[in-house]
């Protein structure tokens, strides 16, 4: 049966290019653009991930992993934007009766662009706490589920998902290097199955990651020891 939860909505007619490029578009760039600390490089860490909402009663936290590439752009020190392109692993375990669990696992290409807020001053030293919120547009690569003869179930979950991140955690200077440690959290919006009638099952994942950014220009005048 065709779905009808967002039979007119543009989201849905993302693709993964979109996906991607709608990223970096909401980063500022260019020359008239003041930019002082642009990085760059590899993250990886741990989701703790399960299904939230009223529906999502037999769903219990699993861990799986995340890992990416991001960009961050600082016009100042106490602020900047950060976009990414993860590989997200979600899903959940989910009990199919009273002594039977099964493993949900939801395969995402997640895109956050988050807006961070550093606490820095001129007397700060090389560990910078900060917060950080935004959106996160999420492209469904797969689906399967180990309780079924057949585990592929992709047809049956929305291919976009949207959600929203906030978190913190603390960003240290390694002379031309960025090492951050971050932890958030991510609440999905939209309603994970593809049905007529969907039940009120979202994506809930809290995620601790670690990052290694490398300069790509700097405008800060850092004084490097």
């Amino acid at each position: 049966m065709k779905n009808t939860l967002l039979p007119c909505s543009p989201v849905r007619r993302l693709t993964l290019p979109g996906v991607i490029a709608l990223a970096f578009l909401l980063l500022p760039a260019g020359p008239g653009f003041a930019q002082e600390l642009v990085t760059a490089g590899p993250k990886a860490g741990l989701n703790l991930s399960s299904l939230v909402g009223r529906d999502a009663a037999n769903a219990t936290p699993a861990p799986r992993f995340v890992g990416g590439l991001f960009l961050s752009v600082k016009p100042s020190r106490r602020f900047g934007l950060q976009a990414e392109v993860n590989y997200n692993q979600k899903g959940a375990k989910v009990r199919n009766g009273i002594l039977t669990t099964s493993q949900l696992r939801l395969n995402y290409l997640e895109v956050p662009v988050l807006a961070r807020f550093v606490f820095a001053g001129r007397a700060a030293g090389r560990a910078l706490p900060y917060l950080s919120t935004g959106p996160s547009f999420n492209l469904l690569l797969n689906a399967r589920n180990t309780f079924l003869r057949d585990p592929v179930v992709t047809p049956q979950y929305q291919r976009i998902d949207f959600g929203w991140s906030a978190g913190g955690g603390l960003e240290i200077d390694l002379k031309k290097k960025w090492w951050t440690i971050d932890l958030r959290y991510t609440h999905g919006l939209l309603k994970v199955t593809d049905r007529t009638n969907p039940p009120a099952v979202y994506n809930g994942t809290f995620a601790l990651s670690m990052a290694l950014g490398f300069e790509l220009y700097d405008r800060f005048g850092n004084q490097r020891r």
